[in-house]
């Protein structure tokens, strides 16, 4: 999301954009605990299958029923689907499970710390690639904005970097995880103008719940958990985490 400063006063942000912002953010920090409580009896993949296919049952049945009964108001057939819109929307799909999947094999091996910590480069892939790609160029307070917020995050979690040594294979895991979801950012950034938000995270839950079911049947089998606590982990995963934190 991108905060634009108005022409009629430069000086006053918008506090609605902001404070979607600020909801979002604090949504995506449960996740790690939510996967730490699900890897108690799941797998990293069942685990994500979990996230992708909660959202995709809850928010599909939701978005039918939205255009079921306000059919008038959906402005995404305005034209029809390219090659190009399709590639994009299955590729959201893959380099969320990659993403995702990364992310929560990395918890296994390190602290949940250090996984934020890493995850938060995000920033500095997105923009080398958006640069290297899209030869979009960024201005000094843009580059201001990205070191100060990356040095708040080095900062908060610099004490538990001295442990890193014992977790090296766990923060791999979460920096290239941080890889992917930076170019996951890209293509989302693509396909906004054409789907809502909504729309797009529905192609991802459910293009990476299809392409992970047979996957974890043939290696690990169990794609549900069995237990309360679990259920209530991956469901705050689905609605909090992947609901609130990525749709907004």
């Amino acid at each position: 999301m991108q905060l634009k400063l108005t022409s009629q006063d430069n000086t006053r942000v918008n506090f609605i954009p902001f404070l979607t912002l600020v909801i979002a953010l604090i949504s995506i920090s449960f996740a790690p605990i939510f996967i730490r409580i699900s890897e108690n009896e799941l797998s990293a993949n069942s685990t994500v299958f979990n996230r992708l296919f909660i959202f995709f049952m809850v928010f599909g049945l939701a978005q039918t029923i939205r255009q079921r009964f306000y059919s008038s108001e959906n402005i995404e057939i305005q034209s029809p689907l390219t090659p190009q819109h399709w590639l994009l929307l299955f590729l959201v799909g893959i380099l969320s499970i990659t993403s995702l999947g990364l992310w929560a094999i990395s918890l296994q091996y390190t602290s949940v710390a250090n996984c934020m910590l890493l995850n938060n480069m995000t920033p500095i892939f997105t923009s080398i690639l958006a640069w290297l790609l899209f030869k979009k160029h960024f201005d000094s307070k843009f580059i201001f904005g990205m070191i100060l917020a990356l040095s708040g995050a080095i900062f908060l979690g610099l004490e538990d970097l001295q442990g890193t040594n014992s977790h090296l294979i766990g923060d791999f895991y979460a920096l290239f995880s941080a890889v992917f979801l930076g170019i996951y950012f890209l293509i989302v950034e693509q396909l906004r103008s054409r789907f809502s938000a909504t729309t797009i995270l529905l192609w991802r839950c459910g293009v990476g719940s299809v392409l992970l079911v047979p996957f974890i049947l043939l290696t690990e089998g169990n794609l549900f958990p069995n237990t309360w606590q679990t259920w209530l982990a991956v469901i705050g995963l689905g609605l909090i985490s992947e609901g609130l934190g990525q749709r907004l």
